[in-house]
């Protein structure tokens, strides 16, 4: 019977794109949006560029080849950019991704089933991938056609690369993370890259894959992170998952990434900015911890400066003498800063230890804003994950704006305050007077009803009681300038 094809298209064209069709690019693209489970199949994706000999130069073709399909021996032929044995070039059934010894041959680890298209780009055929049992469908597999200033381009090492997770890395591991330079050395014919923060590791090629590794397994198959993938110039071209060696078995990261940045872009990220906001978009139960979110202002002084570090800590982190330190904008007593297990938010006197109420565990950043790691709360009992808890980079004039009280508040609840809280709601105006360091906003309606600061929460309160901790409504939440910048949970008083 006759078959619908609602894929099926004729499309009207000039002479002009036939011709075009029909001349082969210079470079080829293969590339996948997402993870090929074969690493065979994922080592033939990449860069091609056009080989100057047909296919009968390159392959012992049979007199038969030529007679079943014409074209075949004059078949165009590209050779992977990085990769000497992976080629694409045509058989009597398609065009194949396969070794330079089948050239020609039906045999191949990705194949476009399509006789008709002059090359692989000009086809809208789906590519085919072998599993080792059957041919498995790519919809997500391209092949794109590209000038030879585009592959010269592709093909140059990018001057930094940023490698990061999201989720939390066991240690060795998580020293791995963070900013890569380029240097000028090669490791199995591949660039290299040196850690910015630590210099005894390297980002290299071992001839199949690339490691993250001590400089005395350089070009080895030792490391703790490796991505199998051997199409790619640089790492940060692969669309191949990470793994992480967890002391028995290798272990998929999916939210590892590894990024192309400039030289600018590493620069920015060494410079500790004025001013970082530590914030979450839901409550966070424990007060301590909360009275931790907020604005820091860069001290003038590093770690050293502040606290009396062991002699052993510049031995076991060298750069943690020489790390910056954040102050809290109107907190006295919260910071952050780092020690040798990551980045804290915690108490001056605990400068420098593992110790505080907000850790990020992340011992590769030169500051928190520039780590995908998540943050973890300390519960009194065990580290909790916050991955809604965020930190951020900003210039001094945005932390000036931020700690202008605004000049009118709003206090309302959609659901029914008992009397005599609910004559707390409504509107406040900014007056000049200052309760425990911080402004203090008056009822638009109730002269005798304020919103202040005690020492350590907001709290709606009369006249007689300003300053003291008494109140029909409070907000536990020392690390705002003005309640309205808090994300904690306003709490009112029953009787």
């Amino acid at each position: 019977r006759w078959d619908d094809q609602p894929t099926l298209r004729c499309e009207a064209h000039s002479d002009e794109s036939l011709r075009r069709a029909r001349v082969p690019p210079p470079a080829l693209l293969l590339q996948c949006s997402s993870t090929l489970e074969l690493d065979t199949a994922a080592a033939c994706l990449g860069w091609y560029r056009l080989s100057d000999k047909r296919l009968c130069e390159w392959a012992d073709l049979p007199p038969e080849a030529s007679d079943k399909l014409p074209r075949l021996a004059q078949c165009p032929v590209w050779v992977h950019a990085v990769h000497e044995d992976r080629w694409i070039s045509c058989s009597d059934s398609g065009w194949w991704a396969q070794e330079k010894r089948n050239l020609g041959a039906s045999v191949g680890w990705l194949q476009l089933p399509c006789l008709s298209s002059p090359s692989p780009p000009v086809s809208a055929q789906v590519w085919k991938m072998w599993d080792g049992r059957v041919w498995l469908s790519q919809p997500l597999l391209t092949c794109s056609a590209a000038t030879a200033e585009e592959l010269a381009a592709a093909l140059e090492p990018q001057p930094a690369l940023l490698l990061d997770c999201s989720e939390t890395l066991a240690s060795p591991a998580a020293s791995d993370l963070g900013w890569y330079t380029l240097t000028e050395r090669r490791v199995s014919g591949r660039p290299v890259w040196r850690h910015a923060v630590h210099a005894d590791r390297w980002l290299a090629f071992d001839g199949s894959r690339w490691l993250c590794q001590l400089t005395e397994c350089l070009g080895q198959s030792k490391g703790m992170l490796q991505l199998i993938d051997g199409s790619c110039v640089s790492p940060d071209a692969s669309r191949q998952r990470w793994k992480a060696w967890d002391g028995k078995r290798w272990d998929d990261q999916p939210t590892l990434r590894c990024e192309a940045h400039s030289d600018e872009s590493l620069r920015r990220a060494r410079v500790p900015p004025p001013a970082l906001l530590l914030q979450c978009s839901s409550t966070l139960e424990l007060d301590t911890a909360a009275a931790c979110l907020g604005w820091y202002r860069l001290s003038d002084k590093r770690l050293c400066e502040w606290a009396d570090l062991p002699p052993e800590a510049s031995d076991k982190l060298p750069r943690l003498a020489q790390c910056p330190v954040w102050v809290h904008a109107v907190h006295e007593d919260r910071w952050i800063s780092c020690s040798d297990s990551g980045w804290w938010a915690q108490e001056k006197r605990n400068l420098g230890a593992s110790v505080g109420w907000l850790q990020l565990p992340c011992l590769s950043s030169p500051s928190p804003p520039v780590s995908a790691q998540v943050w973890k709360m300390w519960d009194g009992r065990v580290w909790l994950s916050q991955p809604l808890l965020t930190c951020s980079a900003a210039t001094a004039e945005e932390l000036a704006a931020a700690l202008e009280p605004q000049p009118a508040l709003l206090l309302d609840c959609s659901e029914t305050l008992a009397s005599p809280a609910a004559s707390d709601l409504g509107w406040y105006t900014l007056t000049e007077r200052r309760v425990s360091g911080r402004p203090v906003w008056r009822h638009a309606v109730h002269a005798d009803r304020w919103l202040a600061f005690d020492g350590s929460r907001w709290l709606c309160q009369l006249t007689e009681c300003l300053g003291q901790s008494k109140g029909m409504l409070q907000l536990i939440d020392g690390s705002c300038v003005s309640p309205d910048a808090s994300r904690q949970r306003w709490k009112a008083w029953d009787g």
